[in-house]
């Protein structure tokens, strides 16, 4: 019977987003991002059953959502990601959420990690110095190793919320949702700011802004240290 369900909630996911995407044309992998999301919110609502697990739930999706500095990670990691290309759409998000995962692991199991803080913070200006770059595709290697490095240190800091939540499960695919879902935002927004030269030079002006709010925080960061 479960079996069943889960089917039919994939059908009716692709279904309305077949609509959507026929409706405002989006690109395959757009879709497939959205259906993603659809079916991660549901496994998320199956898994608050009971009053601890919505509010692990919650917590764990708010987290990513009330962080500035989480936030305009995730976002930037989904426009590098268009922004390089080909493979790298999804591949890019899928080793931050892994990377991001396995820190959260660790985090939970104790393991103390010197100025992960430090780590988040630089994630978003060094993301955001990334979006402004001409030529990317370039540095494609190094993109890939700073969105692994910076997925440990954003997983490290909700790792260590874990222990606070009363249930760790609910709340690990809380933050996983919420992350996915900014990494879908910030593909929409790289696609929409692609083609034109007035298009990659708002991108590149958003990266620039992003970047100064992450010397910001890294500021901010070394103050309390």
């Amino acid at each position: 019977m479960r079996t069943i369900r889960g089917l039919s909630a994939e059908r009716n996911a692709r279904a309305a987003v077949g609509t959507l995407g026929a409706h405002f044309r989006l690109p395959c992998r757009i879709r497939a991002a959205l259906i993603c999301i659809i079916l991660i919110v549901r496994a998320d609502a199956a898994l608050a059953h009971s009053q601890d697990g919505e509010a692990g739930l919650q917590a764990g999706f708010m987290h990513p959502l009330t962080g500035p500095d989480h936030l305009l990670a995730m976002v930037a990691v989904g426009m590098v990601s268009v922004v390089l290309g080909g493979a790298a759409i999804w591949r890019v998000p899928a080793a931050f959420l892994a990377a991001m995962l396995t820190g959260a692991i660790a985090g939970y199991a104790g393991w103390r990690v010197a100025h992960v803080e430090l780590g988040v913070a630089s994630s978003v200006l060094l993301l955001g110095i990334a979006l402004t770059l001409p030529s990317l595709v370039r540095w494609r290697h190094a993109v890939f190793g700073g969105v692994i490095l910076f997925g440990l240190c954003h997983g490290h800091a909700h790792g260590l919320e874990l222990p606070r939540s009363t249930a760790p499960l609910q709340y690990s695919f809380g933050f996983l949702a919420a992350s996915l879902f900014l990494h879908v935002c910030g593909l929409f927004g790289a696609e929409l700011m692609s083609g034109a030269p007035w298009q990659v030079r708002l991108r590149q002006s958003f990266g620039a802004l992003m970047a100064a709010a992450g010397a910001w925080f890294v500021a901010a960061t070394l103050a309390m240290q």
